[in-house]
């Protein structure tokens, strides 16, 4: 999946170096541990959670910017 540009965040941050950033993504959304990560599930199955977790993403901002232009549409 191809996230546009205007998604991808572009101000420094920090991370965790001894964590894929897919992993750091999976844990802090909630949808399994690092213990599951590490022992229930394999990696299709981490690719499968990841893609949840980026397609509720863009969901959530597309529905935000068709209600910000309704929005502004309103004034």
């Amino acid at each position: 999946m191809n996230i546009p540009y205007k998604y991808v965040e572009s101000y420094p941050h920090i991370y965790c170096k001894g964590l894929l950033p897919i992993f750091v993504a999976i844990i802090n959304q909630k949808l399994a541990t690092l213990h599951e990560l590490k022992s229930v599930y394999c990696y299709e199955d981490a690719l499968d959670l990841y893609e949840i977790i980026l397609v509720n993403n863009y969901n959530e901002l597309t529905y935000q910017e068709i209600q910000q232009m309704r929005n502004e549409n309103a004034k």
